[in-house]
């Protein structure tokens, strides 16, 4: 492990931070929606936009998913 760390050096230990918050964008701005489903999304607590069904994209840290509402037919 210490090899590991002394070969990173200052550069590949930034690279590595910068690499790892890319992935967290990522992984907190896709939003896969079902076909059954439409998502409310809030932007400091106001309603920005509803999702369709789909990949759809979202500003990761400023706007999070409020609802999650089923759009299936009840009988």
């Amino acid at each position: 492990m210490d090899q590991l760390i002394s070969a990173l050096g200052g550069g590949g230990i930034a690279t590595l931070l910068f690499a790892a918050f890319i992935i967290i964008c990522i992984y907190k701005g896709v939003r896969i929606v079902p076909q059954s489903e439409k998502h409310v999304v809030e932007r400091f607590g106001r309603l920005r936009t509803v999702l369709g069904p789909g990949i759809n994209f979202i500003v990761p840290f400023l706007a999070r998913v409020a609802h999650q509402i089923s759009i299936l037919e009840r009988q």
